[in-house]
This record gives structure tokens, sequence and C-alpha cells, in this order.
């Protein structure tokens, strides 16, 4: 390989450009981006396949090794790095752990480290091929490390906190961190769509309305130094009780980058059935947003055969034993026949003869749902007498239809519902 390898001209050139910058460089450098990006390809450029522990072959990822070197030695720097990216939840996968790691050693001045460490174990070859990577050669692993000794001389000021997005992308959305007067309720609803809470409506007059702090579209990246993200469904109330007297602590995600949307949030704000052009105009209040909640209105025609009460126990494992229950009570004749719709926010139960509600939940209120193999044509949900996290008394529903695929499909909805229930904050 050439001892001017193309990766490292553009690296040089864009230190040099970071050089010249004012200290200390943030996330609104122009460089900073494609510095970064290059930063990835040299890392990334000449891997080794490795195998897993079954044999297998996996696709090489330099985070791999950087987290290996950082487990056996270094300066604390680097250790406590490599930490803060394996702890991090906000990324998923090995590249996007990569990625912030870069942004880690770049705080903490200490993105020479690995490749110094590779040097005194003399573990380069394990990782990379001699003659098709800059970190596998040994002059141009040299020059690298001297390129690298630079930027760590140099202070970099980067918000590591914005991460979300990471995975997908270097190109970082514009992050705030809001402090808010204390208050039980923020007012606003959120739905988790691939384990983003997106903002999709905000009360008038509400905390959240004051001064435009939050706008649907936004996602709730933190919440009272909590990180949100799916395993954070339900809770986001208790995270409020807990804080109660005390200003709220937000960090949020904002939709638009540059007056136009950002990325990779519009197929979110789509999945969230919000108008991405309302928001990128800022007509983004709930009026002017067309969001249409998706239901069946036929529905599907069940009988409602009965309710018991599981006591203070609404797990799946006594579906069977309350559908038995409630048959050996009410008859399996008897039944009211009803529409059973699975909304966009809760199930509602109709009675066909009368148009009465007889039943109405709303995902969170749902613990399971289900059916049982001696009785296929017999299925039933458990949900509390308020949300989940707070419920301390559930009853069964047990209701009944002729078609067998049918009753999978209301589970399967039912479970889909959960997934992108509105939580209110």
């Amino acid at each position: 390989m050439s001892v001017s390898d193309p990766l490292l001209k553009e690296l040089k050139g864009h230190t040099l450009m970071l050089t010249k910058a004012a200290s200390p460089i943030n996330d609104e450098n122009s460089n900073l981006e494609a510095f970064c990006q290059c930063l990835e390809k040299i890392f990334q450029k000449g891997l080794i396949t490795q195998h897993n522990a079954l044999g297998f072959y996996k696709s090489p990822e330099s985070w791999d090794w950087l987290r290996k070197v950082g487990c056996k030695r270094g300066p604390y720097s680097y250790q406590s790095s490599v930490s803060f990216v394996n702890e991090c939840t906000k990324v998923t996968s090995s590249r996007g752990r990569l990625r912030l790691l870069i942004r880690m050693c770049l705080n903490q001045r200490c993105i020479h480290v690995p490749i110094q460490l590779l040097n005194e174990l003399e573990e380069s070859l394990k990782y990379y091929q001699s003659r098709q990577s800059i970190i596998g050669d040994e002059v141009l692993r040299e020059i690298f490390l001297s390129v690298l000794r630079l930027c760590s001389r140099l202070q970099f000021k980067l918000n590591v906190s914005n991460a979300r997005f990471l995975d997908e992308t270097w190109i970082l959305p514009v992050y705030r961190k809001l402090q808010l007067v204390p208050c039980k309720e923020l007012g606003v609803s959120v739905l988790f769509i691939n384990s983003r809470a997106v903002v999709v409506d905000v009360q008038e007059e509400s905390v959240a309305s004051e001064d435009d702090n939050i706008c649907v579209g936004d996602i709730i990246d933190e919440l009272n130094d909590f990180c949100i993200d799916s395993s954070q469904v339900g809770n986001l109330q208790n995270i409020m009780r807990h804080h109660t007297n005390q200003p709220i602590s937000i960090c949020l995600i904002k939709p638009v980058l540059n007056n136009a949307i950002y990325p990779p949030m519009m197929s979110l704000l789509c999945q969230a059935n919000l108008d991405p052009v309302s928001i990128q105009y800022g007509k983004s209040s709930v009026s002017n947003l067309s969001r249409t909640p998706s239901r069946n209105r036929a529905g599907h025609c069940v009988r409602y055969i009965g309710n018991i009460s599981t006591g203070d126990n609404g797990d799946v494992k006594r579906i069977h034993s309350a559908i038995d229950s409630t048959l050996n009570r009410c008859g399996e004749l008897v039944g009211v026949s009803c529409w059973f719709d699975c909304l966009e926010l809760e199930v509602q139960v109709t009675c066909q003869e009368t148009n009465e509600v007889l039943l109405k939940h709303s995902y969170t209120e749902i613990s399971s749902c289900g059916r049982t193999v001696n009785r296929p044509n017999y299925f039933a949900y458990i949900a509390g007498n308020t949300l989940l996290s707070l419920s301390k008394q559930f009853t069964c529903y047990v209701f009944s239809m002729n078609d067998v695929s049918e009753i999978d499909t209301i589970l399967q909805n039912i479970g889909q519902g959960f997934r992108r229930t509105n939580f209110a904050v």
C-alpha cells in the first residue's frame, strides 16, 4: 500500500481545519461531521472477518476490538469512554457505538489511545489486513497515530447525550435541554415508535406549551435524567411523580434541521400520523395536524361472554383458568353479540343491537391477552382498573367467535396497539 493513502490525506485536511477553528470545538463546527466520517472509514477499512462463539462468520466491526483493548489496559480516560458507550441505551448497533466512542474520545482527549494500545500489544494484524488497511500497515498506522495525537491536543466539547440517531447517521439533530417549572403534568401525549417517544399532542395552556417549549413532533430523549425509550413505556407518570415540587429537566430532539425535516425522523412522523409539512413550517399545533386514528369501522363480530376477577395478578398465565371459570359460571351458549374494535389508543366493545359501548380499555390498562388450545374459539384479555404500573385489581374479559384466524388477528392487533400507545405525561 502506498504511504499516501487517500483517507489519510483527507483526515489531515480535516484536522488542519479543526486546528484553525475556535476552541473549544463543538457540534456547530462545519468540519466536524466530515472529520468523524473519515475517522470511521479508517477504523472500518480492511477489518478481518471474525467468527462468533458458534463459529459462524459475523460482519467485522471496529467497535469489537476497540472495546476489548479498552478492557485490557489503557488510561482511565479511554476505559471510562468505553464504559460509557457500553452502558448507553441510545445506541444499539456496533456502528452506532463506534460513532459514540469517537465522540467520547475526542471529548476526553484520548482518540489516539486505541491505536497506541494496538502497537503496545502488537495486535494490529489480529484485526486488520496488512495490505488493505491503514491500521494494519505499520508505516500508515504510525502516520495515523501521529494525526490522532494532534487531535488529542485539541479541545472538543461535544454533546454526547445527542446520540439517539448515531446508529443511522453522523448527521446530528437539533438537541435542546430545558428546565421547566415544577408541575404534576407536562401536558403532552407521546407515542412510542421504534423505542422513541414522539410527542403527538400538546395541551393548550400547559407547562409544555409555554413559549413553545415542547412541540408536536419533538422526541423526548430524557426526562429528569431518565433515558426515555421503550423500557419506560407506562412509567412516564411515575418519573414525574418522583420529582414532585422539583424543576423538570427534559431533553428534546427537534424534528426540523436547517429549515427541513431531519431525514431520519421523516418515517417516525409518518408512522405517528403527523403531517411533516405542518411541522416543518411551524404549524404543529394539534388543530393544524391531520392526525387520523386508524380503526376498522366494521370491527370484529364477537360474542361477549362475561368477565371474572383475577385479583392482583394480570399475567397471561391467568387467561386459561379465567376462560374456564367464566364459561363454567356463564355457560358456553350465552353472550352478547358485539363489535370488537382495536382502535388507535384503546380496545372498544360495542353492543350490536343497542350500539352501547360495553367495554373500553386503553392499551396502558391491558396487561395480557390470549386464548387456550382446548377452547380455540374463545379468547380473552386482562385489564387493570388503572394504568398497569399502578393497578392492584385485574379483570379478565372473555369473548368467542367462530373464525379462529380472526381471533389471532385480534390478539395481534392488541399487542401492536400496546406498542404504539400514546402516553400522557
